[in-house]
C-alpha cells in the first residue's frame, strides 16, 4: 500500500518515483531530495521528525489516510515529472539557456 523510507541521508530515493508510478504513495523523512519525488499530502508524506514519520505510518497502518486518493496522485505526479520525454527536454532547456 505504501512505500517507506526512514532513511535519513537519502539524496533522492528513486524508488520513491519508481514506485509512485505504479500507484505506491510515499511516507519518507525529509532528508536530501527525497521532498522532489513527491507532493506532500497529496502523492505521499514527508515526516520531520521520527514521532510524525511513526504517526504517519500508524495512521497508515489504520486506514485513516486516504490511500486510493494519494495513490492515483502519485501515479499520475511521477508519470508527468519523470517521463523521459520531461526530462529530455529539461536538459535541453538547460543546456540551451
Amino acid at each position: 500500500d505504501w512505500v517507506l523510507s526512514c532513511s535519513v541521508a537519502e539524496s533522492a530515493g528513486m524508488t520513491i518515483a519508481e514506485c509512485a508510478s505504479l500507484g505506491v504513495p510515499a511516507l519518507v523523512m525529509d532528508a536530501g531530495g527525497v521532498s522532489e519525488m513527491l507532493i506532500p499530502t497529496q502523492s505521499g508524506l514527508i515526516a520531520e521528525t521520527n514521532q510524525e514519520f511513526r504517526n504517519f505510518l500508524e495512521s497508515a497502518i489504520n486506514k485513516s489516510l486516504n490511500q486510493p486518493k494519494m495513490s492515483d496522485a502519485a501515479r499520475v505526479f511521477a508519470r508527468e515529472r519523470f517521463n523521459p520525454k520531461t526530462i529530455a527536454q529539461k536538459y535541453l532547456d538547460l543546456y540551451e539557456s
